[in-house]
Formats: C-alpha cells, structure tokens, sequence
C-alpha cells in the first residue's frame, strides 16, 4: 500500500494498514441503542504479507462509556484489542494476543470484504467488515455468550482512515501542540 492513498484490492488485507479513527455502537439483542464509544485503531504490517498487528484502544473510560449496559464487561473485552495474525493467502488468525484471552479466525471472501470470527473466553463475536471506500470501513456482528446459542447484542463500528502510516503521532499533530502555540506567540 501506498502513501498516495491508492485502493489495492491485490493484496488481501493490505487495505486496513493504517491509523483509523471509529465509533462503536452497541445495540440490544431487539435492535434498541445500548451505547457507543469513539476508538482509534492502528493496523501495521510485522512481516509484509505475512504478520499483521492490529491494536484498537478506547479514547473513552470505558467504565463511564459502558455504564448501564448489562454487557458492559463483555463489550471491554470484545472492543480493545491488541493482537498479531498471521495471513496466508486470504486466510489469517491471532498468533499473539497481547492484552486479552482471545482467538481469532479472518478471511477475505472477495476483494474489500472480510469475516472474521473472534472466540473469547466469555463468548463469540462475529463480524463482517468491508470497506465503502479507501478510507471507510464498516464492521458489524452479533456476540453469542459460551453459553447460549443465541446473540445477546450486535456490535456496530465504522471507522476512517486518518493516515496511511500507522505510526502517525497524533501528539505532534494536535493544535495545541507546542509547535502550534509557539508559533501563534509571533
């Protein structure tokens, strides 16, 4: 993937590389709003092609954010991650799970279109993400308690690529960083 903000379908999952910022909406298991949360994601290849680090972090206390919601220590869990995957061909899954006791299965069924299917030890969550654009992505996908078989709430995300390079600093670029305020003093 580029710099220029080409859209390359040739390289399943070469795509999500990149610093993306999102909401996450939840909704009961009769379709009511439960809650959201703003996160940032950061997608970074270890080993091109090979070894894929995906790292989501809540912008929110997630405690304040989840108050109320009868899934609130489900949600934490389903929605921050930091994880490695290994990807062969349009196939991956989690090889190191950094903060969470996670699996994780992914395929790309046809060019900007993926399942992945995310085992926890509380449940399953299921979600399809595809992409709009070269920028937008759209993640939705119902979670299943271990002991049911029934969903007990759909997880609901779009997110928007804010930079190709996920190592982008967002401190440095915030307006009132200190560049900014010493340049505004002349």
């Amino acid at each position: 993937m580029t710099s220029t903000g080409s859209f390359d379908f040739q390289d399943p999952f070469d795509i999500m590389v990149g610093l993306w910022n999102g909401m996450t909406t939840t909704f009961d298991e009769h379709g009511h709003y439960a809650n959201s949360v703003a996160s940032l994601v950061r997608v970074s290849w270890v080993r091109k092609g090979k070894i894929l680090r995906y790292q989501q972090d809540e912008l929110a206390n997630l405690d304040h954010a989840l108050e109320g919601n009868p899934h609130k220590n489900v949600l934490a869990q389903i929605i921050s991650h930091d994880f490695d995957m290994a990807v062969v061909g349009k196939a991956c899954h989690s090889t190191v799970a950094k903060k969470e006791q996670m699996s994780m299965k992914g395929v790309e069924t046809r060019p900007g279109t993926y399942l992945f299917h995310l085992k926890f030890p509380v449940g399953d969550y299921y979600n399809n993400q595809y992409f709009t654009g070269p920028n937008e992505r759209n993640i939705i996908g119902p979670f299943v308690p271990a002991d049911s078989r029934e969903f007990k709430f759909v997880v609901a995300q779009t997110f928007t690529r804010i930079s190709y390079d996920p190592k982008f600093d967002l401190e440095g670029r915030r307006a009132d960083a200190p560049a900014a305020r010493s340049r505004s003093r002349k």
